[in-house]
C-alpha cells in the first residue's frame, strides 16, 4: 500500500512539473485510469498546458508524416509494378485508353459549333503524353495540326 502512495505522490509531483500522462506512465507503471484518478485535481499553469499541447501536436505531425511517407512509398511501388506489367500496349488498348481519356477529359462538339476541333484538358503530363500518342498513332492526326 505504501508503494502505491509513493507512486501517487511521485505522479502528482511530475504532473505539477508539466509532464504528460504518457511521460509519467513511462516512469510509474500503473494503469492510465489510476493515473487519471490521481491527477484529476492537479491544475496546470497556462504555459504547462501550452507546452503539453505543443508536444501533442508535434506527435501528431510525426504520425501524419510517417503515414504520408508510407503512402508515397506504397504508391511508388504500385507504379513500379504496374510499369513492369504494362510494358507495351496494343493499338486496340491505346484506342480504348484514348477514347476513354477524350470521353472524360476532352471537350465535346456543341450543336451550335460543329467542327470546333478536339480539346483535351488535364494537368498530368503522362496523361497528356498518352492522349498525344493516341492522336498521332490511332487517329493519325498530323503533328503540325496538334
Amino acid at each position: 500500500m505504501q508503494a502505491k502512495i509513493e507512486q501517487k505522490n511521485k505522479a502528482i509531483e511530475l504532473r505539477k512539473q508539466g509532464f504528460s500522462y504518457s511521460e509519467i506512465l513511462k516512469q510509474i507503471p500503473v494503469s492510465k485510469s489510476s493515473l487519471s484518478l490521481w491527477l484529476k485535481s492537479v491544475k496546470l499553469a497556462k504555459s504547462q498546458k501550452q507546452n503539453l499541447t505543443a508536444k501533442k501536436l508535434a506527435g501528431m505531425k510525426r504520425g501524419w508524416e510517417a503515414r504520408h511517407n508510407e503512402r508515397i512509398k506504397i504508391t511508388r511501388e504500385i507504379k513500379r509494378e504496374a510499369g513492369k506489367e504494362i510494358k507495351n500496349i496494343s493499338d486496340r488498348e491505346l484506342w480504348l485508353i484514348g477514347t476513354a481519356l477524350y470521353w472524360g477529359e476532352g471537350n465535346k462538339e456543341k450543336k451550335d459549333r460543329p467542327g470546333s476541333g478536339v480539346k483535351f484538358s488535364n494537368s498530368d503530363p503522362k496523361m497528356i503524353k498518352i492522349f498525344l500518342k493516341w492522336l498521332l498513332e490511332i487517329i493519325h492526326e498530323k503533328r503540325k495540326k496538334i
